[in-house]
């Protein structure tokens, strides 16, 4: 008979093995995806110039039809990827280069003057990369984002052999801070959750994710005074990579179990020995119980806005209809989930009698898919008319070659001033009218006038100046 213990000791022997056997198999998968990257730039290297079509979702959102090696790739893909038109580089482009490289390497908490510095004071290390990159000190490969890196590093490397004429083809990528944010803010003005989103200017950039996670610290010294022993484990480990995937993805609809599961991934990747991981589970539900609560405290107007759209979206649900809204671009955008409904069929597969379950939408309106997917489908068609307004002005101001993300835009580096202009005006003037009151009277003209009651009072609007975003120069950084 097996004793209690060894029954234990199985348990947890079979719950560690599980964790490798998981990592093994997503390092595997990674292998992979990076052979066949680097297959399909060969492949393609002997053209002078590749083009990537693109298509739109219903939300606006434009994504490449091509998979794997793309502008919207993982860091292998950006770093394999150059223009195929380059440009002179210029001392002021050069600037540039050394933000992005320094951004590369994680350094991208202080200000631009303190991230150039950092480039030309690990000079030499940077050159190395560039002259031996497999057989130097490789320094490179302690970048966050190693392959963009290294392509940054050649690019550094070219300037300083051959100075501002050097011809450049590399993309600088400008990323918003924490975008979803970004846009909840200046829907309600809200001068909180702009501050801490850099939409008003500032010596250094503002950190929400480094914020939340103060909040989360002082919020579990209370509860170990009370007495908590989750807060117990958590004092002292909490840091802002552990909170950061909640906050980024809270305007997209992340749930508490979400949250949940964001937090335990980010703390077997870091730190699998914390605590036994038959406690693990409900150590995270703690913590991201917290996390959610902190959030929430520090941008209130956003969570608010959230709930609004939600409760707008079970109020048009009653109706039995979906909802739909313009964009500031006038693109039509229709959200409308199906209840999903299965069918059984039966198939021979080698001579084997196999049973296949095939689901797809049916006819009935799936009430609570509405109301959780309203919150992120409305942030995304306003990002994505935000990036679309961004490229219509970077046009009319010479910006010719792009290289587009969701909230990450780029160019050569000797656009990029003129690039981190048309940001912000596009931003300025996508929010210069209510756009919020907008979708409600959309909204309203959709219900009968039974349901007209049950369409909430507008959440209430800020004082922010959305002017200060011109001025802002770590709006987009």
């Amino acid at each position: 008979r097996i004793k209690a213990e060894e029954r234990e000791r199985y348990r947890e022997w079979a719950t560690e093995a599980a964790g490798v056997y998981e990592r093994n198999a997503k390092a595997s998968v990674k292998r992979m995806a990076a052979v066949e990257k680097i297959m399909i730039a060969e492949r393609f290297a002997e053209y002078p110039e590749i083009f990537f079509p693109h298509q739109m979702d219903y939300r606006g959102r434009i994504y490449p039809v091509p998979h794997h090696l793309t502008p919207q790739g993982d860091d292998l893909a950006k770093g394999l990827l150059r223009f195929a038109a380059g440009m002179p580089i210029t001392e002021r482009g050069a600037w540039w280069l050394k933000v992005h490289i320094a951004n590369c390497f994680g350094v991208d908490k202080v200000s631009f003057a303190e991230r150039v510095a950092w480039v030309e004071k690990n000079m030499d290390g940077l050159l190395d990369s560039a002259l031996e990159p497999v057989d130097g000190d490789r320094m490179w490969m302690n970048a966050d984002d190693p392959i963009q890196a290294l392509a940054a590093c050649f690019e550094l490397a070219g300037y300083m052999l051959e100075g501002p004429t050097f011809v450049s083809r590399l993309s600088i990528p400008m990323d918003g801070s924490c975008n979803g944010l970004q846009n909840f803010s200046a829907l309600l003005l809200d001068e909180v959750g702009g501050a801490e989103t850099n939409l008003v200017p500032r010596s250094k950039p503002a950190d929400i994710y480094t914020r939340v996670a103060e909040e989360v610290k002082r919020q579990l010294d209370q509860d170990i005074a009370a007495g908590s022993p989750y807060a117990a484990i958590w004092h002292g480990r909490v840091n802002r990579s552990l909170v950061k995937r909640p906050v980024m993805t809270l305007p997209y609809g992340a749930t508490l179990s979400g949250m949940r599961s964001q937090i335990e991934e980010e703390l077997m990747s870091s730190t699998p020995a914390l605590f036994p991981r038959k406690d693990t589970w409900a150590a995270c539900g703690y913590l991201a119980t917290v996390t959610y609560a902190a959030i929430g405290r520090v941008v209130i107007a956003a969570r608010g806005a959230m709930d609004w759209l939600q409760e707008v979206a079970r109020a048009v649900s009653k109706c039995d209809s979906p909802i739909w809204w313009t964009t500031p671009l006038g693109f039509p955008v229709l959200q409308d989930y199906r209840k999903k409904e299965a069918k059984q069929v039966w198939v021979h597969i080698d001579g084997a009698r196999e049973r296949l379950i095939l689901q797809f939408d049916g006819d009935k309106l799936d009430k609570g898919r509405q109301a959780l997917g309203i919150s992120p489908n409305f942030v995304h068609s306003l990002d994505s008319s935000h990036m679309m307004g961004t490229v219509m002005i970077g046009a009319d101001n010479g910006i010719e070659h792009w290289s587009l993300i969701h909230d990450s835009y780029g160019t050569h580096a000797a656009m990029t001033d003129v690039l981190h202009a048309c940001i912000r005006e596009a931003f300025i003037e996508q929010y210069s009218s209510n756009l919020l009151d907008k979708f409600r009277q959309e909204v309203t003209g959709q219900l009968d006038a039974e349901h007209l009651a049950d369409i909430p009072e507008m959440p209430p609007v800020g004082t922010l100046d959305l002017a200060g975003v011109r001025d802002s120069l770590y709006f987009f950084a």
